[in-house]
């Protein structure tokens, strides 16, 4: 409504917007739940070898999947993680958890981007690794 009344008063339509200094109302989002026990063995059970490394560097990088789609061979180092965050510029040092770098050293080092589409190639924005994500998961039953 603010708007539209906006859009009227720059038409010279009307005077003033009734809207004006009225708080918006938020809707907070439910989010994603966070798995159990049980289904983090399940999955651990089932997964493959890029669904773990997907599955890895999400858990002990906290990263968007934005930036973890962008990392490089190039920016792993001296067990950390250097990385710029796409969403807010920050420049990162994480430190490479034991488990995320035995996921490492089990993938094979290849040109360019760490996390690869399953039929090879980068994923070329973060809608792409989230679709491949939830085709996993609906394919585990989680």
């Amino acid at each position: 409504m603010r708007l539209l009344y906006s859009w009227a008063i720059g038409r010279d339509m009307l005077a003033h917007n009734p809207c004006q200094g009225v708080a918006k109302i938020h809707k907070t989002k439910e989010g994603y739940r966070a798995w159990s026990q049980e289904e983090v063995g399940r999955f651990l059970e089932v997964c493959s070898e890029d669904e773990w490394l997907t599955f890895s560097f999400a858990l002990y990088t906290a990263q968007r999947p934005g930036d973890l789609i962008n990392l490089t061979w190039f920016q792993v180092r001296d067990g950390t993680i250097r990385l710029r965050q796409s969403k807010t510029g920050e420049d990162m040092v994480i430190g490479i958890h034991p488990t995320l770098q035995a996921a490492l050293d089990a993938c094979p080092v290849r040109d360019g981007h760490i996390l690869r589409k399953p039929l090879g190639g980068a994923y070329t924005n973060s809608n792409e690794l989230s679709r491949t994500w939830w085709r996993w998961m609906k394919r585990h039953g989680l």
